[in-house]
């Protein structure tokens, strides 16, 4: 227990600096945003590759995930939908509308 809060804190100064040195002028895509945000999801046996309820351990993965047409309703921990993160704390407004940016741009790696 005591490594997996220790590696949620070291996940969340990996992430508040990942997202302090974002550039507003590059364009949001899997590759140079989406996925520092959903390497988080992708640990301590949550989200891994082969997890049955998806993953986000690479852009397929991902693609194939959100397509379930969940995933926002559970960070934003609406009615009907089990809230995510389990572990950690829930996503900011700002992170999740930055999620649905991107599917709503067609998920551009």
């Amino acid at each position: 227990m005591k490594n997996i809060k220790i590696l949620g804190i070291l996940l969340f100064g990996v992430i508040l600096i990942n997202a302090c040195g974002d550039n507003a002028s590059d364009p949001v895509t899997y590759t140079n945003t989406i996925s520092n945000d959903l390497n988080s999801c992708a640990v301590a046996g949550c989200h891994v590759s082969g997890f049955s309820f998806g993953s986000f351990a690479n852009y397929d993965d991902a693609i194939v995930t959100i397509s379930f047409g969940r995933i926002l309703g559970a960070l934003r921990h609406e009615d009907m939908f089990f809230p995510m993160p389990k572990i950690g704390e829930q996503w900011t407004e700002e992170r999740v509308q930055r999620l649905e940016d991107w599917i709503k741009a067609g998920m551009p790696e």
